[in-house]
């Protein structure tokens, strides 16, 4: 490290040196844990990103993935035996109409660029690819019995199967003229979307010849659906959207289930709010009750605070349990510019299913909390002026990791484990810039 008499201001260049962590999960065991290292490649201008798997125990750790693209959002599946991730492409090899138009760039510029579905031996290996979609994959989630995986892809509002091969002439040297209908025709992550909707897929997975079925899609439409969850017995799948005429025009969302047994299946309406801002969504150990974060007055728009919701899944009623608690539920530090994007950061039922854990805002400060649904309070697990923006914990929450920023130091994991029966201590897993 520079000696202090050696210090200077900070540089544009020095950006080039930060690295930075993302997106922790904790294996099914509770003996490891995934996450994302991203980094700034000088020479190529771009982003760099690769998954990395640490030992809880010796903090030995070891890169799972390598390569020049970005792969991120690792989960693990239920037996712990894989792991499935997204890996970007550069859509060189992809476009389907590259023999008629090779110089006509798609006005919807997301079209064969984003992230397709890979999957990896947990213990390391040959990662195998399961999807090739002109929409990519986004939000994937396996089911509880490890042999199904949901998704959302892009899908354009004309029906079009998910893989798309076009030869007509006009269409593809049109393809750089956007023609859209919709209010919400672009996006600060993906790009121009024109008419394009996010829509739930799901696929079979062989876990042991890393192998997938082609993808089966469960909703069409000219709407958005997004945050698919399994039900525990992976009979259904809870998402939001909205199916009003005026949807587009609204913050408000609802919540609806998914019949995965039908190949066509009709959104059950369950019940809508305001706002979700996170959209996380998590089922009670025993399924009957939804978990969600946001509000329900009409008049405070996007500034309403996130409260916690329990939905009934047999009758969609809904209940904020923590309407006495004045903060909102969720990250809200957007520290966007030294880190990716974070993790996972909603509500996450206890086995038991008499407590969830929550991150808590207060004064700016990020901190991650158990509310005890039993006496409605709050029992910090962490505490002190930073921004605990995602974590990750076993069933049984006894292996807690979290993602740490603060004023000094970009992003670093943590574990939290119980001290004594006063409180709990973190534990510094990751010093990536120490440097």
């Amino acid at each position: 490290m520079t000696p202090p008499s050696e210090k200077r201001p900070l540089t544009a260049e020095d950006l080039f040196k930060f690295q930075m962590i993302d997106d922790p999960q904790v294996s099914p065991d509770g003996t490891q844990v995934a996450f994302v290292k991203t980094w700034l490649d000088e020479t190529q201008n771009s982003y760099r990103a690769n998954i990395f798997v640490m030992d809880l125990a010796s903090k030995a750790t070891r890169q799972l993935t390598y390569g020049e693209q970005q792969d991120t959002r690792p989960r693990w599946s239920p037996d712990g035996q894989v792991i499935v991730y997204f890996a970007s492409v550069d859509g060189s090899s992809q476009d389907a109409t590259q023999d008629v138009a090779p110089n006509v760039a798609p006005a919807s510029d997301f079209l064969d660029k984003l992230p397709q579905l890979h999957i990896i031996p947990s213990s390391g290996g040959t990662a195998a690819v399961l999807t090739d979609l002109t929409g990519g994959v986004q939000g994937h989630t396996w089911s509880p019995d490890g042999k199904k995986i949901a998704f959302t892809t892009l899908i354009s509002s004309e029906d079009e199967p998910l893989n798309t091969d076009s030869q007509d002439l006009f269409a593809a040297y049109n393809r750089d003229v956007l023609v859209t209908t919709r209010v919400r025709w672009k996006s600060d992550a993906i790009g121009l979307v024109g008419d394009y909707f996010r829509h739930i897929a799901v696929v079979d997975v062989d876990t042991q010849e890393l192998t997938a079925s082609s993808p089966r899609l469960l909703t069409r439409g000219e709407t958005d659906f997004n945050s698919p969850k399994w039900s525990p017995d992976g009979s259904q799948l809870a998402v939001v959207g909205n199916l009003e005429a005026s949807a587009e025009w609204q913050r408000k969302a609802f919540i609806y289930l998914l019949d995965v047994s039908s190949d066509t299946p009709e959104p059950k309406e369950l019940v809508g709010l305001e706002e979700m801002r996170s959209n996380d969504l998590a089922f009670s150990p025993d399924g009957t009750q939804l978990a969600v974060c946001g509000h329900d007055d009409p008049i405070k728009g996007h500034y309403g605070l996130q409260k916690l919701w329990l939905i009934g899944v047999a009758d969609g009623s809904k209940t904020c349990v923590s309407e006495h608690i004045d903060m909102s539920f969720g990250d809200f530090s957007r520290n966007q510019d030294m880190r990716r994007y974070g993790g996972d950061d909603g509500p996450r039922w206890a086995a038991d299913g008499r407590s969830l854990l929550l991150l808590t805002n207060v004064s700016g400060s990020v901190n991650l909390a158990s509310f005890s649904l039993n006496s409605k309070t709050l029992t910090p697990l962490t505490e002190g002026d930073h921004a605990v923006f995602a974590f990750s914990a076993d069933a049984s929450h006894k292996t807690v990791v979290t993602l740490i920023t603060d004023n000094v130091n970009p992003c670093d994991l943590f574990q939290v484990t119980a001290a004594d029966a006063s409180g709990y201590k973190l534990t510094h897993l990751t010093s990536i810039n120490q440097d």
